[in-house]
């Protein structure tokens, strides 16, 4: 059973265009928060990008249209837009933060 395709709603903790408080050199090129409602296995908030948004909000509804997989590290994160996107485009566009990581993304 696959969630991929699924409605869910991001509040969004980091807007676009703020700083990662624990590494000043990295800027949010897109909105990132929590899934409502939805744990991680760790038991913490599901954490997401939001794609297809080019300014700051507070919450966004979308479809979950891939997850980030961290092959180096216990954290998987969601990727949640109302279009479609290649997985080098989510790549791409995620590539702020994920390059601190060995990722997969899986669509």
């Amino acid at each position: 059973m696959s969630i991929i395709g699924d409605k869910f709603k991001v509040c969004v903790t980091h807007p676009i265009g703020s700083i990662f408080e624990s590494n000043e050199n990295i800027i949010f090129k897109v909105n990132y928060g929590e899934i409502e409602g939805v744990l991680d296995a760790e038991g913490n908030p599901q954490k997401a990008y939001i794609l297809g948004v080019d300014e700051p909000v507070s919450e966004y509804e979308g479809r979950l249209i891939a997850i980030v997989h961290r092959t180096n590290d216990l954290e998987n994160i969601w990727v949640i837009s109302n279009f479609h996107y290649s997985k080098e485009e989510i790549k791409n566009a995620i590539d702020f933060m994920e390059k601190y990581f060995n990722i997969e993304v899986i669509v």
